[in-house]
């Protein structure tokens, strides 16, 4: 299987952890070795049996299985590239750069929701699947979606201020701040998709956290 070696200054956490997130990032953005400057290597090559599981599909269901073939579907045209909005923030934004991901990764292969969702790059990489090392900062962005906030707005310094403090209040165990309103948010809140999604490590393996057998 693949083994994937990356660096990423920007991210501070124990190097087990931050690993462990890496694995459980998209191959889209890892093949396209612009997210973090990762290296694929050859097939064969053994990545470790406790890397790379998602939904209690290991890496060789995720990356040789459905991931492949998704590239063989849109490179012959079968499947159209990924495109906006964001399913989490709703972003329509192309500059968002948007990429699938996959929470079904069980035969026969499913190519539409709530099997695969079109994701812009930030919620995909950053948040969904950071969320089980940094738990506070997905229920914080949960809280910017749902506010009308946009991914991309985080770069914003003012934006990022308020989204800071309301982690750091929900980490410390005390009421965040209330976020001021952005632009309308048009989902019923706590039934979206992503509202119940599991943040425990255990899910990782656990065949029950599979849509489908």
């Amino acid at each position: 299987m693949p083994i994937i070696h990356c660096y990423l200054s920007s991210v501070t956490m124990p190097d087990t952890e931050f690993m462990q997130s890496i694995a459980e990032i998209g191959f889209h953005a890892i093949e396209s070795r612009s997210l973090l400057g990762c290296d694929i290597k050859a097939e064969g090559e053994d990545m470790g049996k406790d890397t790379g599981w998602y939904n209690g599909y290991c890496w060789k269901e995720r990356y040789n299985g459905k991931y492949k073939e998704m590239q063989r579907l849109i490179a012959s045209g079968e499947l159209p590239q990924a495109k906006g909005p964001c399913a989490i923030c709703g972003d329509t934004d192309t500059k968002a750069g948007f990429e699938y991901h996959d929470e079904d990764y069980s035969k026969p292969y499913s190519w539409v929701e709530p099997a695969i969702y079109a994701l812009c790059h930030h919620c995909h990489i950053y948040k969904l699947h950071q969320r089980f090392a940094r738990p506070f900062a997905w229920q914080a962005h949960i809280a910017h979606v749902r506010r009308g906030g946009y991914a991309r707005e985080l770069k914003d310094p003012n934006i990022k201020k308020e989204v800071d403090a309301y982690r750091a209040a929900i980490k410390r165990g005390e009421t965040p701040p209330a976020l001021r309103q952005l632009r309308p948010y048009t989902k019923t809140i706590r039934k979206e998709w992503f509202a119940d999604l599991r943040m425990d490590k255990a899910s990782l393996k656990d065949p029950a956290a599979r849509p489908r057998p």
